[in-house]
């Protein structure tokens, strides 16, 4: 895999992260056991299912547009990069926003009773 290749597969990781959190950001979904923030608290009843999945779809929202960003920042350097260089920093800028969107997520899901 080149640079470029790796550093495109982890800004479509990030698109894909911003189409799947529109349905929770728009309350679309109803609670289900296989789309959404689910957890047992947010499983449990709808006034926790939906203001949780609309927080949590801003968050995997802006996960997405970060892990868009720092890519499209880093492919004027793919050129410059190994490939395990480039798949490293790709991997990085998914995993790290993707983990504060969901550490966001359950510390909002704790405010909700």
């Amino acid at each position: 895999m080149t640079s470029h290749a790796a550093l495109l597969l982890c800004m479509g990781a990030g698109i894909l992260m911003v189409l799947i959190s529109i349905p929770m950001m728009r309350a679309w979904l109803p609670r289900n056991h296989w789309y959404g923030f689910r957890t047992a608290k947010t499983l449990s009843a709808d006034r926790i299912w939906y203001p949780a999945n609309r927080y949590s779809g801003w968050t995997l929202f802006l996960a997405g547009l970060a892990t868009v960003a720092i890519t499209l920042a880093l492919l004027p350097f793919a050129g410059l990069l190994s490939p395990d260089t480039a798949a490293l920093l790709g991997t990085a800028a998914l995993v790290v926003p993707l983990f504060v969107s969901v550490w966001h997520s359950f510390r909002f899901l704790r405010t909700l009773h």
